[in-house]
């Protein structure tokens, strides 16, 4: 860890005094000062002044699931999540921030009548895609979008199965699969791995 002077001469790329660079103390080889500022965690707009007495490198900010609602049980007749996309609350995007996300869906569904998996996907309350599946039909795909700072991705998935009898189950699972710094980099993001798998059987 590097910690930047509380004053004096600190430039972007070098400066004459230890730990001066913010580059350096941020982690990066190179970059604007606005994108530097996002890695740190700066809300715009960012100004030399904001990294007086920074402590570096910056850290990803881990990027999963949470506000998680669940209704119905595993083994009856329907279940359903409701689930949102976020990053720690303690942690809060700036102004700016954006990342890439990429979803990976696996619907399958009972063959008896009736039984159904299904999934749709909202972004600030619009709709982005949905799917189903119904009578022992499958399917995999995943979706990569990109998340910024003003927007509120949810999704709710369900899986029915009404009456016993049939054969399989229906199932839905949802799995974030990678996280990437939208281009231009604008802060830096992860896959959290622990909480990334939402699964409705």
């Amino acid at each position: 860890m590097a910690t930047m002077p509380a004053s004096g001469s600190i430039g972007i790329i070098s400066a004459p005094q230890t730990n001066g660079s913010i580059c350096t103390v941020v982690g990066q080889t190179i970059g604007s000062l606005l994108a530097l500022g996002a890695d740190a965690r700066k809300a715009k707009p960012v100004c030399m002044r904001n990294f007086y007495s920074y402590v570096g490198p910056a850290a990803s900010v881990g990027v999963g699931f949470c506000q998680i609602s669940t209704a119905g049980a595993c083994g009856t007749s329907t279940i359903c999540n409701t689930i949102c996309i976020c990053v720690p609350s303690s942690t809060p995007m700036v102004a700016g921030q954006c990342y890439n996300i990429t979803l990976n869906h696996c619907l399958t569904s009972n063959t008896q009548s009736g039984s159904r998996s299904c999934i749709i996907l909202c972004c600030n309350g619009s709709a982005l895609y949905n799917c189903s599946v119904s009578l022992g039909g499958t399917t995999n795909f995943s979706c990569t979008f990109t998340m910024c700072d003003t927007q509120t991705i949810c999704f709710m998935q369900c899986s029915i199965h009404p009456v016993p009898g049939g054969t399989g189950l229906s199932c839905t699972n949802t799995t974030v699969t990678n996280v990437t710094n939208a281009s231009p980099a604008h802060g830096l993001f992860a896959n959290t791995g622990a909480g990334c798998l939402i699964f409705t059987c």
